[in-house]
């Protein structure tokens, strides 16, 4: 019989202020061979706990580039209109 533990932790910040997440995952993996046969489980847990932006993020770009001046163009605009 094989077996396999793992945990690990990710702290990461987030672009804007005030958005940051923080990642916690484990596994197990265990393995039997019997001959010819091999009959294996593995079992993923994945939590995640995170702080939203106080701000859409589309309103925030919007806010920054009038104040930039610049002209920006939507994604959206470009997928439905073809511009």
């Amino acid at each position: 019989m094989q077996y396999g533990i793992g945990l690990s932790y990710n702290d990461e910040s987030g672009v804007m202020k005030g958005s940051d997440r923080q990642i916690m995952s484990g596994n197990i993996d265990l393995t039997y061979r019997k001959n010819s046969l091999i009959f294996s489980n593995k079992f993923n847990v994945d939590l995640v706990n995170s702080k939203r932006e106080p701000v859409e993020f589309s309103k925030f770009a919007e806010i920054v580039t009038r104040k930039a001046g610049c002209v920006v163009v939507s994604y959206r605009n470009v997928i439905e209109n073809g511009k």
